[in-house]
């Protein structure tokens, strides 16, 4: 993959531990 893919690739689940960490957990 291109450098630019994986820098995405790391972006997006980095997105995706800081909503988590931001939403409120009792929704569960």
């Amino acid at each position: 993959m291109c450098p630019r893919q994986v820098l995405g690739a790391r972006m997006t689940l980095y997105a995706c531990e800081l909503l988590q960490l931001t939403l409120p957990r009792s929704d569960k």
